[in-house]
């Protein structure tokens, strides 16, 4: 069973669907429309009887509610994102952190300011609630603006409060804006059309579903995973690797070569007519930040035409490499990288992005 998640774009249940994302895990998500009284149905309160939201339905079924109590699970199910410190003084402040930002800004400052009506009935009181609101909001703003201090994580690196502090916003006269694409039937990894892509085109408009790399969700080498091609196969730090390298690959402009370790891109050749002049490209970027492609992997976003792509890629210092396969010189290029004695991998999937 997958996670279910329950959220209101634009509420502080944002925070909890940035996390998901940020731990890459598979979830469905409904939209939980407050105006019009979701939270009040049957149906929703058979889920949380507290008619709030977020709420988080768990592998097992059992429902979890409230904020701080879903975003500390989900740091402490999953320890390696390191979404909280490892020291208790860290976690404590993280935590103190995301509870100020949801519990006071945005339960005390933000609902008092569009939700008005839960604090008076009396419409000519409104005014007062909301002036109220707005203090609340930017005396929080300024409070943790000055324990930030310039740093731009609450602790050493992202975490669960800064997930909560998404919406705010250090400078003046900066506006936040919810993209309502994050929100359709397709979001997380569900199928369906949630995530679309706007190319204007001869006076119209082509919306396409974002490439969101699915072949590459999960861990490498798996079943129904890229195919080994050549004699040798990938060591699982080149698996690591080439994993990265194929989801960065599917979102640099094509046609694409890019040379990359298991953490981090080291060149990129983008946009070229030629897989040769796509490697060459990246070898010249690499060359003037005096970065080493030696052991790196390289990942194509379309096939090798010819094996002279393939050997420029081996040239530059690539020990793997992945691409799509489906040329007919395919066997040509498998040959050249068994004689070059580095491993291939083809993923029968083409990434295309103009």
């Amino acid at each position: 069973m997958a996670i279910k998640f329950y959220m209101t774009p634009g509420s502080c249940s944002t925070g909890i669907h940035i996390l998901l994302e940020e731990l890459e895990l598979p979830f469905e998500v409904t939209i939980v429309n407050l105006p019009r009284g979701d939270h009040l149905k049957p149906d929703y309160l058979a889920i949380n009887p507290k008619a709030s939201i977020p709420t988080l339905v768990r592998n097992d079924g059992s429902a979890l509610t409230e904020f701080q109590a879903i975003a500390w699970w989900l740091a402490r199910s999953h320890p390696k994102a390191k979404l909280l410190p490892g020291d208790a003084d860290g976690e404590a402040r993280v935590i103190e952190t995301m509870d100020y930002a949801v519990g006071t800004i945005h339960g005390q400052g933000y609902t008092r300011i569009f939700t008005t009506d839960q604090f008076t009935p009396n419409v000519a009181d409104h005014e007062a609630v909301q002036a109220r609101g707005r203090e609340i909001v930017e005396q929080g703003f300024a409070i943790l603006n000055d324990a930030l201090a310039g740093r731009d994580y609450v602790a050493d690196d992202f975490s669960i409060a800064d997930a909560a502090l998404s919406v705010l916003a250090a400078k003046k006269n900066l506006r936040v804006v919810i993209a309502p694409r994050l929100f359709g039937a397709g979001a997380g990894r569900t199928a369906g059309i949630g995530r679309l892509d706007l190319r204007t085109a001869l006076g119209g408009v082509l919306a396409q579903e974002q490439d969101r790399v699915a072949e590459a969700w999960e861990e490498w080498p798996r079943d129904g995973g890229p195919e080994v091609v050549t004699k040798r196969a990938p060591s699982a730090a080149e698996w690591k690797a080439l994993r990265f390298a194929w989801r960065v690959c599917a979102h640099v402009k094509s046609n694409t070569v890019i040379f990359t370790a298991d953490d981090r891109t080291l060149a990129v050749g983008a946009g070229q007519m030629s897989r040769v002049d796509a490697v060459n490209v990246a070898r010249m970027k690499a060359e003037s930040g005096t970065v080493q492609l030696a052991g790196s992997v390289a990942a194509s976003d379309a096939f090798f035409p010819f094996r002279d792509g393939l050997d420029a890629v081996v040239a530059a210092g690539a020990t793997a490499v992945i691409q799509p396969g489906g040329s007919v010189r395919d066997a040509d290029v498998i040959a050249a990288a068994d004689e070059h004695g580095i491993a291939m991998v083809f993923t029968r999937r083409r990434h295309f992005r103009h």
